[in-house]
This record gives C-alpha cells, sequence and structure tokens, in this order.
C-alpha cells in the first residue's frame, strides 16, 4: 500500500508506478483520516493485507496521519517490517523514524537516480538490483517534469493548486 495525501498525489502515482514496474502489487490510498485517526491505527489495521506500507511524507502527510506524534512515534517506528517511509517534501521527521533509513527525494531531478533511490530503499538488495533499467518507457510522469507534450512557452503547473476538492464540490 502507498498512502500519501492530496499535495503528493503525484509523487505516489509515480511511487507506485516504479513499484509495479519492479513487480510488486501496488494498491494507492489517498489518507482518509475518518477511516484511521492516526498512522499507528492504520499499521494496525493493515498488517494482515498488505505486507509493506509505504509511506509519502512530506509535512502535509505528517500533519494529517500523526496529529499527536510524540505519542505514537516510537510504537509507529517499532513497525519496522511492514513501515516504509519516502520523504517527497520538506518536513520534521520525528527522530524515531530516521532508524527506519527513510528514502529521500526532495531535490531530486534525475529520474533515474530517484528510481534507483527509491528501489533500493524499499526492496531487497537482490530484488532492487533485478530492476531492468533498459527499455524502459515511464507509465507515470515523474514529479516536477514537464509533460512531453506541452509547449516550451506553457508556464509550469502550480504545484500548490492541491487539496481543494472540499471546497471545489460545493
Amino acid at each position: 500500500m502507498v498512502s500519501f495525501v492530496g499535495p503528493d498525489q503525484m509523487w505516489a502515482e509515480w511511487i507506485g508506478a516504479e513499484l509495479r514496474r519492479a513487480g510488486c502489487i501496488v494498491e494507492l490510498a489517498e489518507w482518509d483520516a475518518a477511516q484511521h485517526p492516526d498512522l499507528l491505527i492504520a499499521l494496525q489495521q493493515t498488517r494482515d493485507v498488505y505486507r509493506r506500507f509505504v509511506c509519502v511524507v512530506s509535512a502535509a502527510y505528517l500533519k494529517a496521519a500523526m496529529p499527536d506524534r510524540s505519542g505514537i512515534a516510537d510504537q509507529v517506528a517499532g513497525h519496522s517490517g511492514q513501515l516504509s517511509i519516502v520523504i517527497t517534501g520538506p518536513c520534521e521527521l520525528p527522530y524515531q523514524f530516521w532508524q527506519l533509513a527513510p528514502v529521500t527525494l526532495p531535490g531530486t531531478t534525475d529520474e533515474g537516480e530517484a528510481r534507483s533511490s527509491l528501489l533500493r530503499g524499499i526492496l531487497s538488495p537482490a530484488r532492487a538490483a533485478a530492476v531492468p533499467s533498459e527499455d524502459f518507457r515511464p507509465t507515470s510522469r515523474f514529479p516536477g517534469r514537464r509533460p512531453a507534450i506541452w509547449p516550451p512557452r506553457l508556464p509550469p503547473r502550480n504545484a500548490y493548486f492541491t487539496g481543494r476538492a472540499e471546497l471545489l464540490s460545493k
């Protein structure tokens, strides 16, 4: 399972596509506070269904998934066999999470380097090395990269225009 919040959807889609390309079965799940009040409850509820729980972490994710960080950070970090952290934006990651060896992607502009870091951080070394890098055709656009069909003078997409589904539905 790849868990994310709205502003990180593009990263989640790219991570999911890369894991699928590596032979993993992936389900993307936008964070739902009504279903899982915090990350610890989400890990406990999904333990029997998913072998790996990948968190696409940014400041927005930590705010949604860990409203009371101090109370649950130790317990969440105890799920090291199940939990993988992929940092996609600036955030104050609880110190307990650093023992989980998070994958750090902010500022990465080289898609090949990001893919390699992601796979090495989530998969076993042998499985990560077995993923072919040649004949690669992306199935999801790397975050920050303009679509190939956009004309050169078109301004880039507004990365901050996310998370407004509730306002737009009114």
